[in-house]
């Protein structure tokens, strides 16, 4: 956790300075939600939190281009946020593919049964070292930079990321990237006859 704040500190530095650039590569959406989960499974068995993955079937084997690393950073931030203010049942790490304006993209959300967020509270999610009030008294750690640096990693890769939550009910935080297939994988063999 600590690595990934310093990570975070660095790369908002990179962001604001015009510095920053994105790694493209392939990968696969299945292998990187799996080590994700796998990094917070015993701190939601500590918990007695249910965690849940769930990959639409059209991913599970469909390589994407995209930065892996910084997908990995936001769901990191995700889910460790998830992590600290749920007490009681679950956290749900999902990817879907859903299709906006006649383009695809790749949908990731982090849903929890924890405290949830007051309306007047959601704007506030996305400002740098902004934490709400509720949140100082449940757990006083953090120091709220991992969302702001999510917005601005989905934004460079042309995406967009939201929140939607109920006050002592759920949180859930989605965030979609275009879905870019690998060339290799849009290669199509034309047979010519003879």
């Amino acid at each position: 956790v600590l690595l990934s704040l310093v990570e975070d500190v660095l790369d908002l530095s990179k962001l604001e300075l015009g510095t920053f650039s994105t790694n493209l590569s392939n990968f696969g959406v299945t292998e990187l939600v799996s080590e994700v989960a796998e990094i917070f499974e015993h701190q939601c068995k500590q918990k007695q939190l249910e965690l849940t993955v769930d990959v639409s079937r059209q991913l599970r084997d469909k390589p994407i281009e995209s930065d892996r690393g910084r997908i990995k950073q936001v769901l990191l931030n995700l889910m460790a946020n998830s992590l600290k203010f749920t007490f009681n049942g679950g956290i749900s790490l999902k990817v879907d593919l859903v299709e906006a304006d006649g383009q695809n993209f790749v949908e990731f959300s982090v849903r929890d049964t924890g405290m949830g967020i007051k309306e007047e509270d959601l704007p506030k999610l996305f400002t740098l070292f902004s934490m709400l009030d509720d949140s100082r008294n449940i757990n006083p750690h953090g120091c709220g930079i991992g969302l702001t640096v999510s917005k601005k990693y989905i934004e460079r890769l042309g995406g967009t990321i939201w929140v939607e939550s109920e006050f002592k009910i759920f949180t859930k935080v989605s965030f979609r990237i275009p879905l870019i297939e690998p060339l290799d994988s849009l290669f199509v063999s034309l047979i010519v006859p003879e």
